[in-house]
């Protein structure tokens, strides 16, 4: 690809700050040589995780996490690094995680992801309950995971379409992701719902929101 000049400013440069808006924190996951297909993965994860769980989800309070505060607190220093490199080196680079987001993200029909998340249900609950609660208005459920899983599938093709100006090696990014788009998932929510029901009936889709939906939904 050409490294187009426009006013002293490259294309490489723009798709740079570009991604680096996108990614935020995780931006130096997924930039330079360094970078490994599961550090991809896991930053993608981490920015689903973000949206997934931000408004719809409760942290455990800390009295109730002494025991993982402490776990954190020993890592972070062990090996000087942030909350953000903790939550991906002890919770997002879990092989039950990742197998479940290749699986889902790797499904031919929706039936399918539908099927990867349930099964998958229990051992993400597990994973995640360390830190999320699992009872009560705002326990962990079939969409946050669903909203997850999409959002990262959304990032990682992102992260691959401009892997050449992030310096990104194409081996990094597996083929079988890539290849089944055509089976993405088309998110329903209050936005699309109001949209599809007019000025007249929006009103009534104000609270459906997308990582609250249960299986059935």
């Amino acid at each position: 690809m050409t490294q187009n000049n426009l006013g002293g400013i490259t294309i490489k440069e723009v798709i740079t700050f570009q991604t680096q808006i996108m990614m935020g924190a995780q931006f130096g996951r997924v930039s330079g040589k360094e970078a490994t297909a599961e550090d991809i993965m896991i930053a993608c994860l981490r920015m689903g995780w973000n949206d997934a769980f931000r408004h719809t989800s409760k942290n455990k309070e800390i009295g109730k996490t002494a025991v993982l505060e402490a776990e954190e607190n020993k890592w972070r220093k062990k090996h000087k690094a942030s909350h953000d490199d903790f939550i991906c080196g002890n919770i997002l680079n879990q092989a039950d995680l990742i197998n479940a987001f290749v699986e889902f993200a790797c499904a031919a029909s929706t039936a399918k992801k539908v099927e990867t998340i349930t099964k998958n249900i229990p051992a993400l609950s597990a994973l995640f309950g360390r830190y999320k609660e699992t009872t009560g208005g705002k326990e962990l459920c079939f969409g946050h995971f669903q909203k997850m899983f999409n959002i990262a599938v959304k990032l990682y093709v992102c992260l691959y379409v401009c892997r050449e100006w992030l310096d990104l090696d194409e081996k990094l990014f597996r083929q079988d992701i890539l290849n089944n788009m055509e089976n993405a998932d088309c998110p329903i929510d209050s936005i699309i719902l109001g949209k599809l029901a007019g000025d007249t009936g929006k009103k009534e889709y104000n609270d459906h929101k997308w990582s609250k939906y249960g299986t059935a939904d």
